[in-house]
């Protein structure tokens, strides 16, 4: 199955300060394939091990799942606003 999961992370505030009249964010995006359930979680936990925000994670190629439209799994998570913007 074929993953998109979203991560955020904060600069430091010393580079922040240079752009305080902006919103400032840097994302990354982490797309792969994974053989089955238990390596999906096991990526999971690797991240959150790490202490890496996740806004975002979408899953395709599942049998089974939250979506019944055909449309990828996806789970939004709540310091995620609709706008993908961190609330």
């Amino acid at each position: 199955m074929k993953i998109y999961i979203r991560l955020a992370d904060a600069i430091g505030p010393t580079v922040a300060r240079a752009f305080d009249d902006l919103t400032v964010r840097i994302e990354t995006v982490l797309t792969g394939d994974v053989a089955d359930d238990a390596a999906l979680h096991g990526l999971i936990a690797r991240r959150r091990d790490l202490g890496i925000p996740m806004l975002d994670l979408r899953v395709e190629g599942r049998e089974t799942g939250f979506a019944s439209s055909g449309q990828p799994d996806a789970v939004r998570f709540p310091d995620a606003a609709a706008d993908g913007e961190p609330r």
